[in-house]
């Protein structure tokens, strides 16, 4: 099993000198969708230096799950926490940089931030930056 650091693209999460990621939750309500392609929507959880800074959400445009990994992609998505998801669309994610937690049930912003502690458990993220003049730079 690859390590969650090896999972994130490091490269694209770098910048100003902390890392900058959105990680797209797969939700129906505030709760973890039980299957990725189903979804009502995506929340996303904008984050810099290991803190959720920003949140919104994507209504799950109804396209086939192969062509979900695209659509994540073109939203700047780092990461994917979701209930189930099958085998073909993992490898799609993975072929594209997106990393990808199944499996996970409960909130949302839970789920999220659960994810970070993880990335911080693994020495992914460091909190020692500051992050008061960056909010509106998380699109």
């Amino acid at each position: 099993m690859t390590s969650l650091i090896d999972a994130v693209s490091q490269a694209s999460l770098r910048y100003a000198g902390g890392i900058r990621m959105k990680i797209a939750v797969a939700s129906t309500g505030n709760h973890v969708a039980r299957h990725f392609a189903l979804c009502e929507r995506f929340h996303i959880y904008m984050v810099y230096g290991g803190k959720i800074m920003k949140e919104t959400d994507i209504p799950n445009p109804g396209l086939r799950p192969a062509m979900l990994p695209e659509f994540l992609e073109k939203q700047k998505v780092n990461a994917v926490i979701c209930g189930g998801l099958g085998g073909r669309t993992e490898e799609l994610f993975r072929e594209k940089g997106i990393s990808t937690q199944a499996g996970i049930i409960g909130d949302t912003r839970t789920a999220a931030l659960d994810y970070l502690k993880k990335l911080r458990n693994e020495g992914a993220i460091e909190e020692n930056i500051n992050t008061a003049c960056i909010q509106d730079e998380l699109v």
